[in-house]
């Protein structure tokens, strides 16, 4: 959605750049395109950032996008947990090991007591991790509010718990992220790439007719489901 809006709404010219979207399964491979030197910036959560960090790949967050990344524990409405305290001995699905709703769910069950008592499977991405859940295969499912609301307004799935509750108050989500040596022999280019994505940012949280409309465009969503988003 940034890039989007930076590019239709011409951030990215205005401030004398030509961006190129890449898409990726994931933070891991996000971070393999920065390593390799094919990637010079990227869109991510801050818990895929800190993961990445810990295994020395040389990157900086560079700006902030968004402080509240809405991840949920999704269950089935018709499945066997009520509670948060029914998921000793789930199921819980993650797109992929090691990634951020790999990193949050472990947070939460941490908070929870059930460390010891939960199992999470890596599902390889997110219509396999959903398709998991809706099968009954796995108990729970670990998602942002936008992945799960068409199956949550046909009353199918339920958000169980907030994983915003569980973490600290003063938090970054969804990051900017740039390989350390790009941001030193291109300062001027990286405060102009950082200009164009908050300008887009700005947009995104004023501008609800745009915001709505590409909802819409990207994923198919109803007018009630991009309201909600």
């Amino acid at each position: 959605m940034p890039f989007l809006a930076a590019q239709e709404n011409g951030f990215w010219k205005a401030n004398g750049l030509e961006a190129e979207l890449v898409k990726f399964k994931g933070g891991a491979k996000l971070y393999q395109g920065i390593v390799a030197g094919a990637v010079n910036v990227g869109m991510t959560m801050a818990a895929s950032e800190l993961q990445a960090r810990a295994g020395d790949v040389p990157t900086v967050i560079i700006s902030s996008l968004h402080d509240d990344e809405a991840f949920f524990f999704w269950v089935r409405i018709k499945g066997r947990i009520k509670k948060p305290q029914d998921l000793k001995g789930a199921k819980v699905g993650v797109m992929r090991l090691a990634g951020s709703a790999h990193a949050y769910g472990r947070m939460v069950v941490k908070a929870l007591g059930l460390e010891k008592d939960t199992k999470f499977i890596s599902a390889g991405g997110i219509r396999s991790s959903i398709a998991l859940l809706r099968a009954g295969k796995t108990d729970a499912a670990v998602h942002p509010f936008h992945q799960l609301i068409k199956l949550k307004l046909k009353g199918e799935v339920k958000p169980l718990l907030r994983v915003g509750d569980f973490r600290p108050k003063e938090w970054m989500a969804y990051v900017i992220t740039a390989r350390r040596s790009f941001t030193i022999k291109e300062s001027g280019l990286t405060g102009r790439t950082i200009k164009s994505f908050l300008q887009a940012t700005n947009l995104i949280n004023t501008n609800e007719g745009w915001t709505k409309k590409k909802l819409n465009e990207l994923f198919g969503h109803s007018d009630e489901a991009a309201r909600q988003v």
